[in-house]
């Protein structure tokens, strides 16, 4: 990687008329850095859209209990059914019941 990195280099110095100074030299290698991060990000896109993340076992289980929840609460009253924070405590609660852990959530 590093000898593309001196052969762009190479090419940008040989395509100035003046020696480049630290200044100018400095902000090429962070064009070309920026570029290379910007080509690596759009090649990891496929079709337009990112590749989804294959859903943890807590996200599995968080949709499985919420759809629970929804069915056992779809003849109750507005004001009768719980908030979707005491959704989340109580889901939440489940899974640190049933494994004896936190839940792991994914940073995106």
């Amino acid at each position: 990687m590093s000898n593309k990195l001196n052969v762009r280099l190479a090419e940008f110095i040989s395509n100035q008329s003046e020696v480049p100074s630290k200044k100018e030299l400095e902000a090429a290698v962070k064009a070309v850095y920026n570029d290379k991060k910007k080509q690596e990000k759009e090649d990891k896109i496929v079709g337009g859209e990112k590749p989804k993340r294959k859903p943890s076992a807590y996200n599995l289980f968080y949709a499985e209990q919420s759809a629970i929840l929804k069915e056992n609460e779809a003849d109750k009253k507005p004001d009768e059914k719980m908030t979707a924070k005491a959704k989340m405590q109580y889901i939440a609660a489940l899974w640190k019941s049933k494994n004896g852990t936190e839940p792991e959530l994914e940073d995106e």
